[in-house]
């Protein structure tokens, strides 16, 4: 949904939204049909009543993970569940799910995400969101998902906490929190607090060292060259040495055809490894 606004809040022709969303792996997961409008607005609403219709639910939610300030281009009256997560573990994560190669090069996702958010909540009302810690959510999850509740006008349940039926997730396991002392190295949480110190004690997650310096400009270099590397390693043991060429060189030439069959088998690959 937000993915094809512009910085500047410029909307797509359909034309071009339709491809973006042909292409899209979440949008194709989803099954949806697009509309005969040309308005993308009107494109984008018809897909809320598509799910509405689908499910029968009172509320419809969505989960967006970045260009946060783009949301209230798309659906002015929403409301937001702002879920906080430890930057340190965050950034673990995604070098574990081969999103990122280092997490020097991946904590820069979760400050620019941060820094949306301060610009989404300058657009909105206050009684138009709630703040919730992931770490809370974990450890008290009736109590998190109560509030939860409250915000958006609907009653608990106890089958909450329960993971969906057919999801790959777990029920939320305490010993999960915090998982950043175990996993990352001192040198590692340095990087990390160097770069983001300041936002993180703003969200009430104290740095190990306020004083962290960040990584110099050969460190620096090297760091990155290293995530693209640890990056396509990660790639190539997912998809396979084969599929991980062919989605290389049709990015650079072939045929469509090739081209959208190589990227439905890279969808089904990802989609089975989402966790």
């Amino acid at each position: 949904a937000v993915d094809p606004i512009s910085a500047d809040g410029s909307w797509p022709d359909r034309e071009t939204l339709v491809e973006h969303l042909r292409r899209d792996r979440v949008f194709n997961h989803w099954e949806l049909q697009i509309p005969d409008r040309d308005d993308p607005r009107e494109i984008l609403h018809d897909f809320l009543i598509q799910f509405r219709q689908r499910g029968g639910r009172p509320r419809l939610g969505a989960t967006i993970h970045r260009h946060l300030d783009r949301i209230p281009t798309v659906w002015p009256n929403a409301r937001y569940i702002h879920i906080l997560r430890d930057p340190r573990d965050v950034a673990s994560s995604m070098v574990a799910m081969g999103w990122d190669g280092n997490v020097w090069t991946a904590i820069d996702r979760w400050i620019e995400v941060e820094e949306s958010w301060n610009r989404l909540r300058s657009q909105i009302d206050v009684d138009q969101w709630i703040e919730i810690r992931l770490e809370d959510l974990i450890r008290t999850p009736e109590q998190q998902l109560s509030e939860i509740c409250r915000f958006i006008g609907i009653a608990f349940d106890d089958s909450m906490t329960a993971p969906a039926e057919g999801s790959t997730y777990s029920a939320p396991d305490p010993s999960l929190v915090e998982q950043w002392r175990r996993k990352l190295s001192s040198r590692e949480v340095r990087w990390i607090e160097s770069k983001a110190g300041a936002m993180m004690s703003e969200r009430g997650y104290e740095p190990t060292d306020r004083q962290a310096k960040p990584a110099g400009r050969l460190e620096s270099t090297m760091l990155k060259l290293g995530s693209r590397l640890r990056k396509a390693s990660h790639a190539r043991r997912t998809l396979g040495t084969g599929l991980w060429l062919e989605s290389i060189v049709c990015k650079r030439t072939g045929p469509e055809a090739w081209r959208d069959s190589v990227r439905r088998r890279v969808h089904a690959i990802a989609e089975a490894n989402l966790k």
